[in-house]
């Protein structure tokens, strides 16, 4: 009987030791497919020839969600913000891009918001050190929220070259 006893005891201690590491992966595998299916919004930009081959180099700032869901409350803080200043009906008016001025209630996947940010002369006149850190905050569906971090450094970039379309 004393046998038995043992063998029950050891294979109950066997058996709570595996439901756990079952427990486990399980919920490692749950996380794993929340990653996968989250939104995921990074900022890019475009840098383009305005008028053909001669002109000078024009950038675009481009907000894109490449995750698998919608990303909702999406908001960004940049330190210096970026801005162009287009002439307008005669005068230069500051111009900061939208979504970077303005919360964004929903971008869905694999969509991209973009703006102007003007000829890229405009960024090393507007700025002493055209050098921008910033973060975008925004949730996925079940209220998680996520802060992603970027830098935009228009000194390293001073030489690229342009994507001409």
């Amino acid at each position: 009987t004393a046998i038995y006893v043992f063998a029950t005891i050891a294979i109950l201690m066997a058996t709570t030791k595996s439901n756990k590491l079952t427990q486990k992966s399980i919920e490692q595998t749950a996380i794993l497919e929340r990653e996968r299916l989250r939104p995921y919004l990074s900022i890019e930009l475009k840098i383009t020839k305005k008028g053909g081959r001669d002109s000078l180099s024009y950038g675009y700032i481009i907000l894109r969600n490449t995750g698998a869901t919608q990303a909702r409350h999406v908001s960004i803080e940049m330190n210096p913000v970026i801005f162009s200043t287009p002439i307008i009906d005669g005068k230069k008016e500051k111009k900061i891009p939208y979504f970077i001025e303005n919360q964004i209630e929903n971008i869905a996947p694999n969509v991209e918001l973009s703006d102007s940010i003007g000829f890229l002369p405009g960024i090393f006149d507007n700025f002493d050190v055209p050098i921008f850190r910033g973060t975008i905050t925004y949730q996925d569906a079940n209220s998680r929220k996520y802060v992603e971090s970027f830098t935009i450094n228009f000194d390293a970039m001073r030489l690229a070259t342009p994507y001409i379309d």
